[in-house]
């Protein structure tokens, strides 16, 4: 990956509130640029230089939690293909609906 498409990805996908303490976690943030990577036709690095790439724009993970990005958000069709395809449902297992 090289330090533009991280850019890029950060530009299309995320915007970073200072004033809170709320944020993605770092598996929810490589999540995310894989689903962005898959409408880009792009092929995703691996986790560990993703990380390196997003501490070399300037994201840094918590203190407290190296695993978190304080202030993170997700925006744009990346976010919304991400929460489609990976965010638990809360519709009944089939057989509940049969009444078994």
């Amino acid at each position: 990956m090289t330090r533009l498409d991280m850019s890029r990805f950060l530009e299309d996908c995320v915007v970073v509130e200072e004033d809170t303490d709320d944020g993605l976690g770092l598996e929810t943030l490589y999540g995310l640029y894989i689903s962005w990577c898959h409408l880009q036709g792009e092929t995703p690095a691996p986790e560990a230089p993703f990380r390196d790439a997003l501490h070399r724009q300037g994201l840094q993970p918590c203190e407290n939690d190296p695993a978190s990005y304080a202030g993170v958000k997700m925006i744009g069709p990346a976010a919304r293909d991400f929460a489609l395809n990976n965010e638990p449902c809360d519709l009944p297992e089939p057989h509940e609906l049969a009444g078994g």
